[in-house]
């Protein structure tokens, strides 16, 4: 897959190189050494990395039976199957806590160096973002408790929620609710997640539910984005900063696009 996205070349969106890894993945780690190997001829700064834990019983599925559930709807497999399943995967998780250990020492390194922009996906308490912050993590991606986002905002961590928990009301595996997050003061980005045209969706019902003004809402999925990854000349509507503009109107049940101006080309 990583060779496919090298060979594809220039696309239709500048962004950045966004390697999500799996810490207890070898070959993921690999693909990711190799990848930034030759960081300096594909970029022109620090790259964005992520990297996240997803086996069930601690971080995004904390309450394992919510992992279980989901792989019995989409594989169509029997509960008892479903919890050997699981099992196995726990059990190869503490098999590669050596890899675990190798990748978040090298990310460290290189976060440290300011050659990648570290996310720490799922973090569930203070003492994850303790964590983070040690190896030079610079946000706090989907946290899982309000704790662990009280703590990133008290580091100066951003904090990013997704949007499709924001328009659901409530994480899809018993986490933190992205509304009560909001709410409190303590998101300062949303991401798109599975649903692109969720954020838009997710700002403007956000506003009329009154969980926050329109404006925070926006700046949310703009400037606050564009601070996550690292971008600041774009996400705000500043001289000198990119002229992107999408002009929406509020719209039932959802808002609609009229109109997308990019870089100033119609």
């Amino acid at each position: 897959m990583c060779r496919q996205v090298a060979d594809r070349g220039e696309g239709p969106v500048d962004h950045r190189i966004l390697h999500r890894l799996d810490v207890r993945s070898a070959g993921g780690l690999a693909a990711l050494r190799a990848r930034l190997a030759d960081r300096d001829a594909v970029l022109d700064g620090p790259a964005v990395v992520s990297h996240e834990d997803h086996t069930p019983g601690q971080g995004q599925y904390a309450d394992r039976t919510y992992y279980e559930r989901y792989i019995m709807g989409t594989r169509g497999i029997s509960a008892e199957q479903a919890r050997s399943e699981v099992d196995a995967f726990a059990a190869a998780r503490e098999a590669n806590s050596d890899v675990r250990d190798e990748a978040l020492l090298f990310l460290g390194g290189l976060a440290r160096a300011g050659a990648v922009r570290l996310l720490g996906h799922d973090p569930a308490s203070g003492e994850e973002i303790a964590d983070l912050a040690d190896r030079g993590g610079a946000v706090a991606e989907f946290p899982t408790t309000v704790d662990a986002a009280v703590a990133a905002r008290e580091r100066g961590m951003p904090v990013v929620m997704g949007a499709p928990n924001a328009l659901r009301g409530s994480s899809h595996s018993g986490n933190a609710s992205a509304r009560e997050l909001v709410a409190r003061g303590l998101v300062t980005a949303l991401a798109s997640d599975y649903l692109p045209a969720g954020l838009l969706a997710a700002a403007f019902l956000l506003a009329a539910d009154d969980v926050t003004t329109l404006p925070a809402a926006v700046r949310m999925v703009t400037a606050g984005a564009a601070e996550a990854v690292g971008l600041p000349d774009r996400g705000a509507l500043t001289p000198g900063s990119r002229a992107d503009l999408v002009l929406a109107e509020a719209g039932r049940p959802w808002p609609v696009v009229r109109t997308v101006l990019r870089a100033e080309r119609p």
